[in-house]
């Protein structure tokens, strides 16, 4: 059934990553949520095939959402021991919400020189990548997951990771509050003001990488 499917899923990635897996009924919800992540973003491209502007802008997000939950939920898959590549993969993709998320974002609201900004991220999320492979300092290992399965060890450079994506999310964070506190009571206001508030929760996922 479902154990068995498992058992030889877990040989296909323990083939390909080098690691040891073991169920986990934590990775579900992960799961769950990486396949409706990955559903909305298609949904929001075939809603607005007709411009494409809302569709593309938003779908590079949901594939961040995407990924992220899917290393989440294979992280909770991981036997307990040795030093897995999971948690590396993890970081990556934590460091491309901010770019993801300011190109969303800027779709929705007016910001000076967009493109410029989309660099300059998009620069910052491809050094901060590097960094997470390469700098031994900022991944020392792995940890028990209070779900199962390992999640990463930070070590004294990871704030040289984490803090620029939390720094320029914010920082989008405010320019759509800023949009939303200007805008007239209307339908664009309250869907302004629902993106707040979702790129502010997103921002629990930097905590959650503490958990």
């Amino acid at each position: 059934g479902i154990r068995r499917g498992f058992c030889n899923m877990a040989g296909v990635l323990e083939s390909g990553f080098g690691e040891a897996w073991r169920f986990n009924p934590w990775a579900v919800g992960a799961f769950a949520c990486a396949l409706a992540c990955l559903l909305l973003g298609t949904h929001a491209l075939w809603v607005h095939r007709s411009t494409q502007v809302s569709g593309l802008a938003f779908f590079p997000l949901a594939v961040v959402a995407t990924v992220w939950n899917l290393g989440e939920g294979l992280a909770s898959l991981l036997e307990p021991g040795g030093h897995p590549t999971m948690p590396y993969f993890i970081a990556s993709v934590l460091a491309w919400g901010a770019p993801a998320a300011f190109l969303f974002a800027s779709a929705c609201v007016r910001v000076p020189w967009r493109g410029l900004w989309l660099v300059l991220l998009s620069a910052m999320s491809t050094a901060t990548t590097v960094l997470v492979w390469r700098d031994p300092d900022v991944i020392v290992g792995s940890r028990a997951g209070a779900w199962g399965g390992r999640v990463p060890l930070f070590g004294p450079h990871a704030y040289w990771v984490i803090v620029p994506g939390v720094v320029a999310t914010l920082l989008t964070v405010l320019v759509v509050f800023l949009a939303w506190r200007n805008c007239a009571p209307s339908r664009r206001r309250r869907q302004l003001g629902y993106l707040c508030v979702a790129l502010f929760v997103a921002l629990l996922g930097a905590a959650d990488m503490f958990s």
